[in-house]
């Protein structure tokens, strides 16, 4: 997590001193020409929940139709010489609400800020602080994907929903403590 109280001086302003504009160097110093950035941990969600991008864009929800299938067991249905009653399946169907939220975020930066930006010889202020806003989807929509939106009970993630049936009979022990063949 970015510690912002190293980026701003106590009136809110940005703090030249403390971000790297201003520094002293001698003849024995050597000012590297990359620029360490963050790394944060991210996976793709895609891989674990459906993602349509630009559906249902500016709407306020997603209305979907579930399909309930209800069957019994395949060894109930095996005819025998004298038995007429049959199982039966059924169908049905329901529906989930799925709100949708707008985002939004702005980033500036002024033409003294490029210039002192540009004075470290680089670095592109516009092109962190565009990085910063992607980023800030980007970690946003991974938390909200597996904990839910913060604050707001309509969205849950697939970590915090309660209507995920959990199955504690397929694995009954803890899998760091089973073996290979378990």
């Amino acid at each position: 997590m970015i510690n912002k109280k190293l980026f701003f001086n106590a009136a809110g302003d940005f703090d030249t001193q403390g971000a790297g504009f201003q520094y002293a160097i001698n003849t024995m110093s050597q000012i590297r020409s990359e620029i360490i950035k963050q790394i944060f941990f991210e996976i793709s969600i895609a891989d674990f929940l459906p993602v349509d991008v630009g559906f249902a864009a500016w709407k306020s929800e997603i209305v979907q139709n579930l399909e309930f299938l209800s069957v019994g067991r395949f060894a109930d249905g095996i005819v025998n010489q004298g038995n007429s009653r049959r199982p039966k399946v059924d169908a049905g169907i329901s529906q989930i609400r799925m709100p949708i939220k707008t985002w939004a975020v702005k980033t500036t930066w002024t033409i003294a800020e490029i210039a002192e930006a540009a004075s470290a010889g680089n670095w592109d202020i516009g092109e962190s602080k565009l990085r910063a806003l992607k980023k800030d989807w980007d970690l946003g929509i991974q938390e909200t994907a597996f904990n839910g939106l913060l604050g707001d009970d309509d969205i849950t993630g697939l970590l915090t929903n309660a209507n995920v049936t959990i199955n504690t009979t397929l694995i009954t022990e803890d899998i760091s403590g089973t073996s290979d063949a378990e």
